[in-house]
């Protein structure tokens, strides 16, 4: 995982702890008939890389921003839009909940939610520590 960037290996991470959660959520939805878990993670997981997509263009609109001052505006955009795509997923979830009774997709909120948080964790932990690399190969 060295030879990636620390974009691509955030988004691998993200795709194997996704995936890693969603192999534990289908054996629940099929035992329990609870496939609002599964299908709120995969709502959320959805939500999560068009954010992380996002954030890492807004990061590199502001890094290039001396050649094109559109930049700034951009990123202001796209945080906007992305918290726009998580209030949006969590009213399709809600509205799927409150349709079914609570039966079929019981929790799909819950679980949209929660697929949402580990993004920033990864971000903040592998993004910020190839930076932190990079410093020390510097000295």
């Amino acid at each position: 995982m060295k030879k990636l960037s620390p974009e691509k290996k955030c988004l691998l991470i993200l795709i194997i702890f996704n995936s890693i959660a969603l192999a534990v959520f289908i054996p629940i939805s099929v035992n329990f008939n609870l496939w609002g878990l599964s299908i709120g993670w995969i709502i959320g997981t959805v939500v999560t890389f068009i954010n992380t997509l996002l954030l890492f263009k807004s990061g590199n609109l502001i890094a290039d921003q001396a050649k094109d001052n559109r930049g700034t505006a951009l990123s202001v955009l796209f945080y906007f839009l992305r918290f726009g795509l998580i209030a949006a997923a969590m009213v399709v979830c809600a509205l799927l909940d409150y349709v079914a009774k609570h039966d079929f997709f019981a929790y799909s909120i819950f679980t949209c939610a929660a697929s949402v948080l580990p993004s920033t964790l990864v971000i903040t932990i592998f993004y910020h520590s190839d930076d932190e690399e990079k410093k020390v190969e510097k000295k």
